[in-house]
């Protein structure tokens, strides 16, 4: 529980600071009503990843901010850390324009 509870408070956190450096920026071109910020599209793509993760049962190292069953740091015991098998996006670095244009191909409505 308090895994999950750190993990939304981290996208939460990620996702406010996006917006707001988006805000900041008076190049930054206004979206069409109803369509998600890049942002928050960035945010979902990388709940969307972390979720399907834990969903297999991989454990509760996802990402190197996580904490094990123990309370530690996962760090580079994270499969976002390891090499092969598991790819997991963890940071707004991860996610890719491409990622964010099929992301809104398959979500037209937000």
């Amino acid at each position: 529980m308090r895994i999950a509870i750190h993990r939304a408070l981290t996208l939460v956190a990620v996702t406010l600071l996006l917006i707001a450096t988006a805000q900041a920026d008076p190049q930054t071109p206004q979206r069409p009503a109803g369509k998600s910020s890049d942002a928050a599209v960035v945010a979902a793509i990388i709940a969307a990843s972390i979720a399907a993760y834990r969903a297999g049962g991989k454990g509760p190292c996802a990402c190197p901010d996580d904490v094990d069953r123990g309370g530690r740091r996962c760090g580079r015991r994270s499969a976002h850390s390891r090499g092969g098998g598991w790819t997991v996006l963890c940071s707004p670095a991860d996610v890719t324009s491409d990622m964010v244009a099929a992301w809104r191909k398959q979500n037209p409505t937000r």
